[in-house]
């Protein structure tokens, strides 16, 4: 009788033993390796758009305004985009609707619940410390530390929910706290305030 333990590798073999009286050996083909997707290109261009321009004139960026200074101050090829291109349902005849398109699709802006962008919302040190902060992290330029004065901020106690992103840009030499060591997280951001800011952050893009 043959042992049961034959049968099942027998069994395992399967047609090639029973049609050609052999053993199938070399490697076995596994499946086909994915096709990578290619990442559409959103097309913009390197200068600032007639709204901002000149940028001494914005004394309170939107975050529309925010995407397309991202988008003209910084080198893009240090970011990897998303292969998809974002759904973004308040963007309709924006001025600024391939350059919010193009900084979502890298990364280094955020989309709102329901797949708003809200692209006139003005935005606050706060929300520029955030941004900032998370294009340090993908960059890969979180490392970089700046000692800070204890007990500074002295407008942001440590379980304020922009703690760590405001501590993260100082640290980096990114933005700064005032003569009496506030950063005031809900001050409005000029234009000029912003370019200085992302500035900084090419600095150190450039020199990692």
């Amino acid at each position: 009788m043959i042992d049961r333990v034959v049968l099942r590798y027998l069994a395992g073999l399967g047609a090639a033993v029973i049609l050609f009286g052999c053993v199938p050996h070399g490697p076995v083909s596994g499946p086909a390796a994915p096709v990578p997707v290619p990442v559409p290109e959103i097309p913009i261009q390197k200068k600032l758009p007639e709204e901002m321009t000149p940028l001494s004139k914005v004394q309170v960026l939107t975050r529309g305004g925010l995407a397309a200074l991202l988008m003209n101050e910084l080198p893009t090829d240090r970011f990897h985009a998303s292969p998809e291109i974002p759904i973004i349902v308040d963007l309709e005849d924006h001025w600024a609707r391939k350059e919010i398109l193009k900084t979502v699709q890298l990364g280094l802006m955020p989309v709102f619940r329901n797949h708003r962008f809200l692209p006139d919302q003005p935005v606050s040190r706060g929300d520029m410390a955030q941004v900032l902060s998370g294009i340090l992290k993908k960059g890969g330029i979180a490392e970089v530390r700046r000692p800070i004065p204890p007990g500074r901020p002295a407008d942001l106690p440590k379980d304020h929910l922009s703690y760590g992103t405001v501590r993260r840009v100082l640290e980096a030499g990114v933005m700064d706290l005032d003569a009496d060591g506030r950063f005031s997280v809900n001050q409005s951001v000029s234009g000029m305030e912003a370019s200085e800011y992302i500035k900084e952050i090419k600095k150190l893009l450039l020199t990692r």
